[in-house]
């Protein structure tokens, strides 16, 4: 950026505009609510599996805010379930629970 003016240079943040080349400064606006934008979801998936110890419980959900500017996003995932010989069949009453949270 050496040797360039403020109009010349894009600042991107997760691929949006971050600076606005009009009046030369980083500027992000200041947001009101009605020029925010939520999305959520959740879901939840139950069974008691075909055979013994194959059950689970997902839990799953994410968050979406979005502007004309940033977006952030935020995700989970919380599964447990029955692993019944998954890795060997000297362990049929293995059980694994995995959680993932994702901020971007």
């Amino acid at each position: 950026m050496c040797g360039s003016s403020f109009e010349e240079v894009l600042i991107l943040v997760n691929g949006l505009r971050a600076n606005d080349p009009q009046t030369g400064h980083f500027n992000m606006d200041i947001l009101t609510w009605k020029d925010i934008f939520l999305n959520l979801h959740l879901e939840q998936q139950l069974s008691d599996g075909y055979m013994k110890n194959t059950d689970f419980n997902a839990k799953l959900g994410n968050l979406s805010l979005n502007s004309k500017n940033w977006q952030i996003l935020i995700g989970f995932s919380d599964k447990k379930f029955g692993a019944n010989s998954f890795y060997s069949s000297k362990y049929p009453k293995e059980w694994e629970h995995t959680k993932t949270w994702l901020l971007f």
